[in-house]
């Protein structure tokens, strides 16, 4: 496995596949919701986007303090890209 930045990336998202998947059965799952229940849309989109944005944004962080690979001072940078 090489070191550069793409190979890197490669690795953490091959290592955290499940999380995509998880993301991606929820952007179904709104959209669907979206389709077939237009009445009561606008509350409900506000709080599931809101669930939505919470869960994906400690994911970010799992995703960015794990890649950090022990380099100190680097942790809060990569949370910063991987949201």
């Amino acid at each position: 496995m090489t070191d550069t930045p793409t190979g890197s990336l490669t690795a953490d998202l091959a290592s955290n596949w499940w999380a995509l998947l998880l993301r991606g059965l929820f952007a179904v799952l709104f959209g669907l919701i979206t389709l077939f229940l237009p009445g009561p849309t606008l509350t409900l989109l506000v709080l599931i986007f809101g669930a939505y944005a919470l869960v994906d944004g400690i994911f970010a962080v799992i995703v960015g303090i794990r890649g950090a690979g022990g380099r100190r001072g680097c942790w809060s940078w990569r949370a910063c890209l991987a949201s």
